[in-house]
């Protein structure tokens, strides 16, 4: 994560249309959507960005990249996707995508029997919601 997104010309519109495109394919191609998810996100700096909707929209493909891994079983990479786009959206401060990125990690963490972890990840949701 080098590289910054002025580097790649990248805006919201660019990386909204892939995660876009990627999860319509998710039932019919998921190695394709999974693909594009990571082409979406991947390679920027986000220390680097402050514009409010391009990191919305990175925590957003971030959150897709999570919930495709996890459908393919590949549980640790999911967890990494999820946690970064926690992150991200704690920085917009959306409190519906932080409480559904942490239902996303609990249910992750319940599939992995690490069920303390579990418990937190819902307990935050929760927390959040009220």
């Amino acid at each position: 994560m080098d590289t910054k997104i002025t580097e790649k010309g990248a805006n919201q519109g660019q990386i909204t249309a892939k995660y876009s495109l990627a999860w319509e394919l998710r039932f019919k191609d998921i190695q394709q959507a999974i693909a594009l998810t990571r082409e979406a996100c991947d390679g920027y700096d986000c220390e680097g960005i402050h514009e409010s909707d391009v990191i919305a929209a990175l925590a957003q493909a971030r959150r897709n990249l999570g919930v495709l891994l996890y459908q393919v079983g590949e549980y640790p990479a999911a967890l990494k996707a999820l946690q970064e786009a926690l992150v991200l959206f704690e920085k917009t401060g959306s409190q519906r995508d932080r409480i559904l990125t942490h239902a996303r990690l609990g249910a992750i963490q319940l599939c992995l029997s690490n069920y303390a972890q579990a418990l937190q990840h819902t307990l935050e949701g929760f927390e959040l919601f009220s």
